[in-house]
């Protein structure tokens, strides 16, 4: 019997309709907190791309990035980012909405290195907003005024937790804390309390989760 050749050997894959599907799922409605999370996570894939950080990404995440960079829809995608922004009522600063040089990156080419560091600044002036946004916020604040016999680090391990819940993984926290300036970490703790990157600050945030789960069961 004959074999059917197969045709399908190294074709591309055919380019999507839309980055609808790519890497975030546009069939609802984004809240302010979900749409500055979309925003902050295209910009730090754009960010790290082209560098040794970028292989720390997720893999799934990287893949579908990836696609976007493939068929030159990154540009199309961060702009529609932008509007979910707005479309959500979040007050977006001018450098946001202004040109963020994404269509310059191409193929295993990332941004040139001034560009890269806009775009990181950016991605930590929104962590930081969407920390603002947190749900949870006003009433972990307040653990600093209603616990101050507690331990001193008691309203951030707890405003850690709440993060947690939210689905941030430990490292998440940790690089999620560092990108915060002295003035918003401080509400939580008596001292500007900068945690270390890498293994360091992840063993530290483990220990604080711990702890504040244990606070909280009891």
């Amino acid at each position: 019997m004959a074999t059917k050749k197969n045709t399908s050997k190294g074709r591309k894959p055919a380019k999507p309709e839309s980055p609808a599907t790519l890497i975030w799922d546009r069939s609802v409605e984004l809240s302010a907190r979900e749409s500055l999370i979309q925003f902050f996570e295209i910009l730090t894939f754009a960010g790290a791309y082209g560098t040794p950080q970028y292989s720390e990404l997720e893999a799934p995440a990287r893949t579908k990035f990836e696609q976007l960079v493939e068929y030159g829809l990154l540009f199309e995608y961060i702009e529609r980012a932008k509007q979910d922004l707005l479309r959500a009522g979040v007050k977006v600063p001018d450098a946001w909405l202004g040109e963020l040089c994404a269509g310059s990156i191409k193929p295993g080419k990332g941004l040139d290195e001034e560009d890269r560091q806009r775009i990181i600044a950016i991605a930590r002036q929104v962590w930081v907003t969407m920390y603002r946004h947190d749900a949870g916020q006003e009433e972990i604040a307040s653990c600093v005024v209603k616990n101050k016999s507690k331990r001193p680090a008691y309203a951030r391990d707890h405003l850690w937790l709440t993060w947690h819940k939210d689905g941030a993984n430990r490292g998440e926290i940790r690089d999620r804390w560092r990108a915060m300036s002295p003035a918003d970490r401080q509400p939580y703790t008596p001292a500007d309390a900068m945690i270390g990157k890498g293994k360091a600050g992840w063993q530290i945030v483990d220990k604080a989760l711990r702890r504040a789960k244990a606070e909280a069961e009891t």
